[in-house]
């Protein structure tokens, strides 16, 4: 039996990394790990953990009765799971559950614990539209940005 090698035509695949993005209203928001904006709550935890599937699409919700609007939270996996990423600015942000998200200010107060909030995780203020980005590890909230993707040190080269 022959074989040959056949070389595949350049537009054949081309692999990229996954993204998304999508822009958000003006407003307060809390940006951190989303298990620890529903430390007060796990039931409505579990319901945004089901409503997205664990974050594999990235927009989970929570239901209230007798609020008019669903609680929404964009969340992304970090690119090594758990533990602690600092952003461009120098906060710092611990992660147990795999993830970094935002969500709106009254979200994160409504199911989580003040201390928790303050201590894992960052209030922002955006007084104008921002775009949120996520690509492989590499998250974007308006101008703060923090990278989960491990990078080799060139000092040591």
């Amino acid at each position: 039996m022959r074989r040959t090698t056949m070389k595949a035509p350049a537009n054949f695949l081309r692999i990229t990394k996954p993204t998304w993005s999508a822009t958000i209203a003006p407003g307060t928001y809390w940006i951190g790990d989303p298990c620890y904006a529903f430390t007060s709550d796990d039931e409505a935890w579990q319901e945004v953990l089901g409503s997205c599937e664990h974050f594999r699409k990235p927009v989970g919700s929570v239901i209230v009765r007798d609020e008019p609007e669903p609680h929404l939270v964009a969340a992304f996996p970090t690119w090594h799971g758990d533990g602690e990423y600092e952003d461009t600015e120098g906060y710092r942000y611990s992660v147990d559950s795999g993830l970094i998200g935002i969500m709106r200010i009254e979200t994160a107060v409504r199911f989580g614990a003040p201390t928790a909030l303050l201590a894992q995780g960052r209030v922002v203020e955006f007084v104008k539209e921002q775009t949120i980005e996520w690509e492989a590890g590499r998250f974007i909230f308006g101008t703060i940005e923090i990278d989960t993707v491990p990078h080799s040190d060139d000092s040591d080269a």
